[in-house]
């Protein structure tokens, strides 16, 4: 069956001589996993630059039912970008976050609401003031968990609470273990979850990014049993 969606490219394998294999997060069909034969040839080299990680695809693919690898017929750029592919913090980001999304987008179904949080995080990514960019990968995290449905409720927040990883809940006791936020965390925490991505009004210092990065990253993992190490975060420690 022939079908046409718009997609997200998470990782690219040089396939053979001339072709890739792409895993792609479209809007229709959940995650794939496609061959696109002929881009790495002399004569579609130019467009293998297509299929670089959070490149916005329009394509016509081939979809047989149960198969783990399918072929593109068509494709175009949806969104042509100026800044990520040539910014090096903006390249982090988009680096990171397509290590956080490749851990956590494993569905071969479809979620309107997942793919169209993903691609305005991508829109935002792009149009980032360097100011924006110090606290974008923490308001992707608290958003990604939010629409997956693991956030925590910001409203529930008082003075000098502690919020729990594995509950999800702020609590007024220090939880006995070792997964939770201390209170200058959970404070930062519900100030991120007040602004709702409103990524203009949020200020935090380098030092409480980094430990809010990491925490939010061991947060996945709590939640997400398949949630693998970030390595790109190392990656944001120095550039960011």
């Amino acid at each position: 069956m022939i079908k046409k969606t718009k997609g997200i490219v998470l990782r690219t394998i040089k396939y053979r001589e001339s072709s890739l294999i792409c895993q792609i997060y479209t809007l229709e069909m959940g995650l794939r996993s496609y061959i696109v034969s002929g881009v790495k040839s002399s004569k579609g080299r130019s467009k293998s630059a297509y299929f670089h990680p959070l490149s916005i695809l329009r394509l016509v693919v081939y979809d047989k039912e149960n198969a783990d690898l399918n072929r593109i017929k068509e494709f175009e750029l949806d969104t042509v970008f100026q800044n990520i592919p040539f910014d090096v913090v903006k390249g982090a980001c988009a680096l990171f976050m397509t290590e956080v999304l490749r851990s956590v987008l494993i569905e071969k179904n479809s979620n309107t609401e997942v793919y169209a949080f993903v691609e305005k995080q991508i829109h935002i990514l792009e149009h980032a003031t360097s100011r924006q960019l110090t606290v974008a990968p923490l308001l992707f995290l608290i958003g990604l968990a939010d629409v997956l449905g693991f956030c925590p409720d910001g409203r529930d927040y008082k003075e000098d609470s502690f919020l729990d990883m594995r509950e999800g809940l702020f609590v007024m006791h220090t939880p006995l273990h070792t997964d939770y936020f201390d209170k200058e965390e959970s404070k930062a925490i519900s100030q991120m979850l007040s602004v709702h991505h409103d990524i203009a009004q949020l200020e935090l210092k380098k030092s409480i990014r980094n430990v809010l990065r990491a925490k939010l990253l061991q947060y996945f993992k709590v939640h997400i049993d398949s949630f693998r190490d970030i390595q790109s975060d190392k990656i944001l420690s120095q550039v960011l």
